[in-house]
């Protein structure tokens, strides 16, 4: 009795098998990105330093705080790019985890003036990037 013809239908029904298997997963990871009426799912992402008014060459706190529907995202991967108005000199550095949302740089900036801060926050479903302006005296 020859096995070829066996050992190709068992190795079809095998591969659609695991097609099938293969999709579902991908639907599912599809359908997390969205809400029930098909809007792409948002966090809310807030800025502040400490103190409120950062001092020429004296170390503040740079700190983003992330949720989303209501309650903390403590997951996210958050970065904190900053520049002086005017300047093209960007410095992006990583922010550190509270666990509860809230994600922290300590800085020092040289020079007094306005100053931007994008805050990027990039999650297994979403990335977003505000930009805020704080001052630095």
């Amino acid at each position: 009795m020859n096995m070829k013809p066996y050992l190709l239908c068992a190795a079809v029904a095998l591969s659609s098998i695991l097609l099938t298997a293969c999709g579902g997963e991908m639907d599912h990871d599809h359908m997390m990105m969205h809400e029930t009426n098909g809007t792409v799912k948002k966090m809310d992402i807030s800025f502040e330093t400490n103190p409120q008014s950062l001092a020429v060459n004296q170390e503040g706190t740079l700190k983003a705080n992330v949720s989303a529907g209501g309650k903390p995202v403590s997951d996210a991967t958050v970065e904190i790019e900053t520049w002086a108005d005017g300047d093209n000199n960007h410095e992006t550095t990583k922010g550190k985890s509270d666990k509860q949302g809230g994600y922290t740089v300590q800085k020092k900036f040289n020079k007094a003036g306005k100053y931007h801060a994008t805050v990027h926050v990039t999650t297994s479903e979403l990335h977003q990037m505000p930009t805020f302006e704080f001052t630095v005296e």
